[in-house]
């Protein structure tokens, strides 16, 4: 299993084990910052935890294997999700694709963004789940599991669940706003230019902002355009 996936194990498993009862756990990168103040995000958990119980509100991620993903074909012929299932070893087991033959049960593997929103419910079950050791052995196949890891644990454990809104505000239009960037592949770097778009965003995290973004960390914290420059929020304050 690739490293960053494997120290996100660890953490969940040492957060299951603390003294301290939580129901939610978030996860986030470095970049991550708070977009939300405490009412707003207290309003978006709510608005998070009704759409999952009303079984999601909207399509779940689509497995990455189809049928034809087990043909040999040409690269130009591969769609994207033939590109994903290639990233681990597991194949459809019949022309419907109605299960994979390399996954613990054949359960499908699914990609989406790798920060991640969990129940206690869900972290106990990704990171200490009956078939965690099995899951584990087949990410070690996989590449770029990080992508898959958490999304495939919710969707075996809830086959029928739908999509949740993701905790976490990236930017993929390009042109990026306030940093240029020649590479599709990832999502924008934000900066005080795109304050706006990340107020009328969705998520409790804006994700990819600069370690020396002070701009915008500030007004995210403050809750208001103006920027005082203060020396202490001349680099991140703790979460």
């Amino acid at each position: 299993m690739q490293t960053e996936v494997f120290a996100e194990v660890v953490l969940v498993r040492h957060a299951l084990q603390s003294d301290v009862r939580w129901t939610k756990t978030v996860l986030v990168d470095g970049t991550s910052w708070p977009r939300l103040d405490a009412r707003e995000r207290q309003a978006w958990l709510s608005k998070w935890q009704a759409a999952l119980e009303a079984g999601g509100d909207g399509p779940a991620p689509a497995p990455v294997c189809k049928a034809e993903c087990s043909f040999t074909r040409t690269k130009r012929a591969w769609d994207v999700s033939c590109v994903d299932c290639r990233r681990g070893p597991a194949r459809c087991v019949d022309d419907k694709c109605t299960a994979l033959d390399l996954t613990p049960g054949g359960a499908h593997v699914r990609k989406d963004h790798q920060w991640f929103l969990l129940t206690r419910e869900m972290a106990e079950y990704a990171v200490n789940g009956p078939d965690f050791d099995a899951w584990a052995a087949y990410f070690k196949q996989v590449h770029a599991p990080s992508e898959h890891f958490f999304v495939t644990m919710q969707y075996t454990q809830y086959p029928t669940l739908g999509r949740l809104p993701p905790p976490v505000y990236v930017d993929w239009v390009r042109p990026c706003k306030t940093h240029k960037s020649t590479d599709g592949s990832h999502p924008c770097e934000l900066g005080i230019d795109d304050l706006d778009y990340i107020r009328r965003g969705d998520g409790l995290f804006a994700r990819k902002i600069r370690m020396n973004e002070t701009a915008l960390r500030t007004a995210l914290v403050n809750g208001e355009e103006t920027v005082v420059n203060l020396p202490l929020l001349s680099s991140p304050a703790p979460l």
